[in-house]
């Protein structure tokens, strides 16, 4: 329940309002919504809205999902001024969809289908009039259910659950998980289990007077309760159970070891005695319910394992059938590999015969004579062009004219060794405008 100071946080935003403010926000609605009055029509109404919501996240309703229509004018009464339009406000919130008679929620057998398929129509059935209509809501006890808070409250129980991964609980266990969220009115807790059933999120049961809930869970169907759960919640409560008396037992102890000591120090040993022996009972009570409790515990614990087991069997079989499904397809026939084997033998030997009848007819050697045949060439090809630089009647060295004519045989070797000598003279020289070609021969001579 949210404090007093919260509740008139509400009030003190009123009241510190200006009177014009006020004035027109506590005033009643137009008859009709026009274009020339829409702006200020829809600006009140959102007001409005929006501070019946605060009210019910503060639990000013004393519930955090209903409105009780006959309270509205209390609540929001400041200067010894009720607000005029929340009848308007409210016809609103019902043909919208916002809120719903808590009644007829609970009780109305049509809205199982209507209500999860269509909340508009099924309002829209069990209210007369439009929506500008102006009913006396404030004068009626009603009480109605906003929805918005209902589902955003329910996601987050279903987001505890599958949290703590566990699925099938009894009453007392759901009522302590929704006391999280700080709702413990059995009404609301009603509407809650209501709204899950109607969304078909879970199921229920009564075992030995004890009501158990299954929820569905977060990626799969919802399936029906089956006695093993049932008897697993059974077993999770006598271990609950077996927890609270050692607990108890324990504090019992601790106080028959405090009044012992005491009866010693007053002198009353039998008094004393006592106290020990009843202490010693209680210590092998408590080593018998630590076994049964551990026994349980181990039960629980291989129940569990033991649904993982059928889990991995259940995939071993899937699988099994799988392959043997494969197995049995026309490709994988025994017959069928061979004959595919050995066509695809055949081919390869085919390739390989044709890869061998093409490396014959290439060229698997170089001739070293070929190559230096070529090189013999290509240097008389140069040697022929700086002849056409040089003068061809002769070429003057240091000791002697050496004639040269075209049919001459070139020795390489020794051309080369002469070309490293030979000097011409300038009379043999070409003109100016060979320039570029005497550079470029000079070149190749040096070469």
């Amino acid at each position: 329940m949210k404090s007093e100071a919260e509740t008139e946080s509400i009030l003190d935003s009123l009241k510190s309002l200006d009177k014009d403010r006020i004035s027109a926000l506590y005033s009643k609605f137009p008859v009709d919504r026009t274009n020339y009055n829409a702006t200020s029509y829809d600006d009140k109404l959102k007001f409005w809205t929006n501070l019946i919501q605060k009210a019910i996240d503060l639990n000013l309703f004393k519930s955090r999902l209903s409105i009780q229509s006959w309270k509205l004018d209390r609540v929001f009464e400041i200067h010894h001024l009720t607000p005029l339009g929340l009848n308007t406000v409210m016809t609103n919130l019902i043909f919208s969809g916002d809120i719903v008679n808590e009644q007829d929620f609970l009780n109305d057998t049509s809205i199982a289908h209507t209500f999860v398929l269509n909340p508009l129509k099924w309002v829209w059935n069990k209210v007369s009039g439009q929506p500008n209509e102006e009913v006396i809501w404030t004068e009626k006890q009603i009480s109605f259910i906003f929805l918005p808070y209902l589902k955003q409250i329910c996601q987050e129980i279903l987001t505890l659950i599958y949290q703590q991964d566990k699925l099938v609980l009894t009453l007392k266990d759901l009522q302590d998980l929704i006391l999280e969220l700080g709702i413990s009115s059995e009404k609301d807790i009603e509407i809650i289990l209501r709204n899950f059933k109607l969304q078909q999120l879970v199921l229920s049961t009564v075992d030995s007077k004890m009501t158990i809930y299954k929820f569905k869970p977060k990626d799969a169907t919802l399936s029906d309760i089956t006695e093993v759960e049932i008897g697993i919640v059974k077993m999770q409560q006598t271990i609950k159970q077996l927890n609270d008396q050692i607990h108890d037992m324990e504090q019992s102890i601790i106080q028959f070891k405090n009044e012992a000591k005491e009866n010693v120090k007053l002198g009353n040993k039998p008094k004393a005695l006592y106290m020990l022996q009843k202490n010693k009972k209680l210590n092998e009570l408590i080593s018998k319910r630590l076994a049964s409790l551990d026994t349980l515990e181990s039960i629980i614990m291989k129940i569990g394992q033991s649904k993982t087991d059928i889990e991995v069997i259940d995939s071993f079989k899937l699988g099994t059938e799988t392959l043997s499904t494969i197995l049995k397809s026309k490709q994988l026939q025994l017959d069928y590999v061979e004959d595919t084997m050995d066509n695809l033998n055949e081919v390869l030997a085919d390739q390989k015969e044709i890869e061998e009848t093409m490396t014959l007819n290439l060229p698997t050697t170089i001739d070293d004579d070929d190559l230096e045949l070529e090189l013999n060439q290509l240097l008389q090809k140069e040697l022929e062009k700086v002849e056409s630089v040089v003068t061809p009647t002769s070429i003057h060295t240091d000791q002697s004219t050496v004639p040269l004519g075209a049919s001459d045989k070139v020795d390489v070797d020794g051309l080369v060794s002469e070309l490293n000598n030979l000097t011409i003279p300038k009379s043999d020289l070409p003109k100016e405008k060979n320039t570029s070609e005497s550079s470029n021969s000079k070149i190749l001579l040096a070469e």
